[in-house]
């Protein structure tokens, strides 16, 4: 399975487009992607979307973003949400916990995470 990394940056941006994100891309593969943005000095996912569940995928994403994290020397950081009701919450924080991630020292709703790769 080959993974494809997209790193895009608009070219129609407008003014709030500016300020919003210093850089934004996007990670597919055949059974699913991973939306991110570099933000302030972190890297930020903003959507993981996994087709079939339970296979793999969504760790592969994960590395993959870790790898560009890694690169740029960024620390990672999300909100957490279920993408539908084939995962609960529990089972997403014991995801994300696996995959090297703890809540953010600022976090108030179990949702922020953080991992800090470098």
């Amino acid at each position: 399975m080959k993974t494809v990394i997209k790193r895009t940056l608009p070219l129609n941006l407008n003014c709030y487009d500016l300020f919003k994100y210093e850089y934004s891309g996007e990670i597919k593969d055949e059974n699913g992607c991973l939306k991110y943005a570099i933000e302030n000095g972190e890297l930020i996912i903003e959507n993981i979307k996994v087709l079939k569940q339970r296979i793999g995928t969504g760790k592969k994403l994960i590395n993959k973003v870790k790898e560009i994290a890694i690169e740029n020397n960024l620390p990672i950081s999300f909100y957490a949400y279920p993408q539908d009701e084939t995962i609960t919450d529990d089972e997403l924080q014991k995801f994300f916990t696996s995959q090297g991630f703890d809540l953010h020292p600022d976090d108030v709703d179990g949702r922020l995470y953080l991992n800090k790769i470098f």
